[in-house]
């Protein structure tokens, strides 16, 4: 009896021949031999395997780019929307190798121009990504989405921008592809074209993006940086030229709190420099980043080596606003003092000589002394910089060389931070003066908090015992445990790796129920209070670094939750895109007495729905962050040693006038500093609770009432 190997290679020979002398020259006959040989293969198949087989050879077709053929199988009805285990139809495959024919064919054949491989990209994003122009112009006539976006929220206008494909970017926008649309990293088009793009390309693409009502202030990094910020840093002067004249806003900033100029004088690129200050008002000039510095302050770097670019900038910024000569950063030091300091550094200080004489001419004032209680002439080493300087015979009489430097630099570190940009009273409003859980359970209970996010670590769960990852009694003392999170462990011992992760999971009996004979965990405090909230309709988003399932056990709802590092208590296959509908528990994953099971589609090894080491966070952390953090009116930190990326930067997310609550045994990242909380300090929005972390949690609720339903739920 012939087996199913034996037809599905048949199939596949028939195929290969067929594509090979399909082409335009084979005769009639040979054409009509094997479209009947197609046909006989295609019944066997169908009649002794149900059809399994044939979706093999409309991929084949399209994967070998053979219009003829896929004529053939439409004509003998074959399935050519079928996609196989990776989510591409022969429609996809057609079309990221560029086969026009072929497209057109299946397009004639009315398949889903709209279907999404496993990774949500269309056909069209395709198009758009591997550059195939005439591809692209044939699924937009059989109207495909040009604003369809895949799992990352990429459209096939990203696609189309980050190769600056202007061409291709028109189409899209004439075909109504929207501008302004984020990904889910908060990337437009427009940004993309400055990030990816090739730099031949970048002027033309920009400017086909803002004809096309491409918003320049709208889409940034997820450190904050704008499209005009890249520009400068790819050094492009003629993207930043386009952006300005379409509005790009120059003194915007980013989580450094540097803005275009500061970009563009750091990296050297000038030409940019030159149009960012042409075109704004003096007042960027004197903007500061985070830690004081202004533009001129990154400038002096290169102007201690004598660059001449940096020079030519410098005068263009002293012409614009000749108080830039004198302006000081937080450490009281001027552009003067910088620039000696820079040059000193290098050991040569006449390279710096000719940017000395332009900031002398500003009316620069030699006798200022930054907080060290050193002057300018305390770095100038040479006798033509000192002469340079020309500071009055009075300020050399009393000058005292032999000076001691005070290095505490306790002036710059009470003033640094981007909360020096936010008005006090704004500042003072977050918590009132109380830094405290009472302060965080008094803007609740009054409405001024109603969209929490809460972040919580593995030491929420440690009280229902299960494990924590970095103490001294944590899953990564044992290498055994660490293994679990090795996608290898699940493909070569599924069964012991699931009886291990099993037993970490099951709990202590201190904080387990006895279900069916079995310990189970019980939520703790941090995941009843998050239940709470959502009851309160106060909470925006739960995310949870924990993979045991507790938050949805404690009743949190399954759009309020994502499980950054995935859930152990789902299995999915390690080979193919089969995922369980039942928990792991009711399949027998880690059962005592019989080997793991299997996956029904392939026969491969089950393995928790975990972020193995390697693997990327789910769609949904991606998804829902940038916004719900840019919405987020309160974001409480639980059970975390803050030291797990990229999870633990969301914390630095939130908006800046957004209250931050630390609920742990420990004080860790930001809440390490030895500062008091102050509206004078960065600590001005930030709350600690030290200690055991369902007290802190109990406490919060008991001040908010609550209590009696965190006891008894």
């Amino acid at each position: 009896m012939t087996s199913l190997g034996s037809y599905g290679l048949v199939a596949h020979i028939v195929l290969a021949a067929a594509c090979f002398l399909s082409g335009p020259s084979s005769s009639g006959m040979v054409r009509l031999a094997l479209f009947l040989f197609l046909a006989i293969v295609r019944e066997a198949l169908q009649g002794r395997f149900g059809g399994k087989d044939t979706f093999a050879l409309p991929r084949r077709a399209a994967n070998a780019g053979s219009a003829w053929v896929l004529g053939c199988l439409a004509r003998l009805r074959f399935n050519l929307a079928s996609p196989g285990s990776d989510g591409l139809t022969p429609l996809h495959l057609a079309t990221s190798l560029g086969h026009f024919e072929a497209v057109r064919v299946l397009i004639g054949a009315r398949v889903n121009v709209h279907a999404t491989d496993l990774s949500g990209h269309t056909p069209l994003a395709m198009a758009a990504a591997f550059g195939h122009a005439n591809l692209l112009h044939e699924l937009l006539r059989a109207s495909a989405d040009p604003n369809a976006a895949n799992i990352g929220g990429g459209t096939p206008l990203h696609f189309a921008s980050a190769r600056g494909d202007a061409s291709a970017v028109q189409k899209l926008l004439s075909s109504g592809a929207g501008p302004n649309i984020a990904d889910g990293g908060g990337m437009t088009p427009l940004f993309t074209v400055v990030c990816e793009a090739q730099k031949a390309d970048m002027v033309a693409t920009v400017e086909t993006l803002l004809a096309g009502r491409a918003d320049p202030n709208i889409g940034t990094s997820k450190t904050g940086q704008t499209a005009l910020m890249r520009a400068a840093f790819v050094h492009s002067p003629g993207a930043v030229q386009s952006l300005m004249r379409a509005g790009a806003t120059v003194d915007y900033c980013d989580s450094f709190g540097q803005t275009a100029l500061h970009v563009a004088c750091r990296e050297k690129s000038f030409e940019a420099a030159d149009s960012i200050i042409d075109g704004s008002s003096g007042e960027v000039l004197l903007s500061q980043d985070n830690d004081g510095q202004y533009a001129v302050t990154l400038l002096c770097e290169h102007l201690a080596c004598g660059d001449a670019g940096a020079c030519r900038v410098l005068g263009r910024m002293l012409r614009k606003d000749p108080r830039l000569a004198n302006a000081r950063d937080f450490g009281d030091t001027t552009p003067l003092i910088t620039l000696l300091s820079a040059a000193k550094r290098h050991g040569d200080d006449k390279n710096a000589l000719d940017a000395v004489q332009l900031l002398v001419t500003a009316k620069a004032d030699v006798t200022l002394e930054e907080e060290s209680g050193w002057s300018a002439a305390h770095y100038a080493s040479s006798e033509a910089v000192r002469e340079a300087l020309d500071a009055p015979a009075s300020f050399w009489a009393g000058f005292d060389a032999d000076k001691p430097r005070d290095d505490s630099n306790s002036k710059y570190l009470a003033r640094r931070g981007g909360h020096h940009r936010i008005p006090l009273l704004d500042r003072q409003d977050v918590l009132r003066g109380d830094w405290t859980v009472t302060g965080i359970a008094r803007r609740i209970a009054e409405g001024r908090s109603v969209s929490i996010v809460l972040l919580f670590g593995a030491g929420v769960s440690t009280s229902a015992g299960i494990p924590d990852f970095r103490s001294s009694t944590g899953l990564w003392v044992n290498d055994t445990a660490r293994n679990l999170f090795s996608p290898e462990i699940w493909s070569s011992d599924s069964t012991s790796a699931w009886r291990l992760l099993t037993g970490l999971l099951r709990g202590t009996e201190a904080n387990a129920a006895s279900l069916d004979g079995k310990q189970r965990p019980q939520p703790c405090s941090a995941h009843r209070f998050a239940y709470l909230l959502e009851q309160r309709k106060l909470l925006l988003r739960c995310y949870t670094q924990n993979v045991d399932g507790l938050e949805r056990e404690a009743g949190v709802s399954k759009d309020r939750l994502v499980q950054c590092h995935g859930d152990a208590t789902q299995a999915i296959c390690t080979a193919c895109p089969w995922k369980a509908e039942q928990s792991a528990e009711v399949l027998g994953c880690g059962a005592p007495d019989k080997d793991a099971p299997t996956c029904p589609s392939c026969g491969s090894p089950l393995r928790p729905a975990i972020v193995c080491f390697g693997e990327s966070l789910p769609a949904c952390y991606e998804k829902s962050a940038t916004a719900d953090l840019s919405q987020c009116d309160l974001l409480i930190v639980a059970g975390t040693s803050l030291c797990v990326y990229p999870v633990a930067s969301l914390l630095k997310q939130v908006g800046p006038l957004c209250p931050r609550l630390l609920v742990n045994r420990d004080r860790v990242g930001l809440w390490q500093t030895s500062e008091s909380p102050s509206e004078n300090n960065l600590q001005y929005r930030d709350a600690c609770w030290e200690g055991d972390v369902d007290k802190g949690f109990l406490e919060l609720a008991k001040l908010l009432g609550w209590q009696k339903e965190m006891i008894d739920p």
